[in-house]
């Protein structure tokens, strides 16, 4: 299984401690998941059955931003088109899901973004 299949969306939030990096993972062969290397995120394989079982983990949120780091902390590490800050500032927070990746990490799914 995709990331893509998975939450239906082919972008999202990645959370690692206090560092942020916004993906697209519609590229993302079964068993992968993001991550960062200093030529862009990739996708990087996990065990089969992985993407899987982070159904299993997944919650909703009234706001994502509550599923984020302290913005006073946060370390935005890749956001092409300028997300963060503008759910830091309240104009782009809105409901989402949030998984656990098999790593340690959180995944973010805006409902909104594609």
């Amino acid at each position: 299984m995709t990331l893509q299949e998975l939450t239906r969306h082919e972008a999202g939030i990645i959370i690692y401690g206090n560092n942020i990096v916004v993906d697209n993972w519609s590229s993302y062969d079964d068993d992968q998941i993001p991550k960062l290397f200093y030529t862009g995120c990739v996708g990087f394989p996990v065990a089969p059955g992985s993407i899987e079982a982070m159904a299993g983990t997944v919650c909703r949120v009234a706001h994502i931003v509550d599923a984020m780091p302290d913005a006073e902390f946060a370390v935005i590490e890749s956001d092409h088109n300028g997300d963060i800050p503008r759910i830091y500032s309240g104009e782009d927070d809105e409901p989402g899901s949030v998984y656990d990746l098999p790593d340690g990490g959180i995944l973010i799914v805006p409902d909104e973004w594609c």
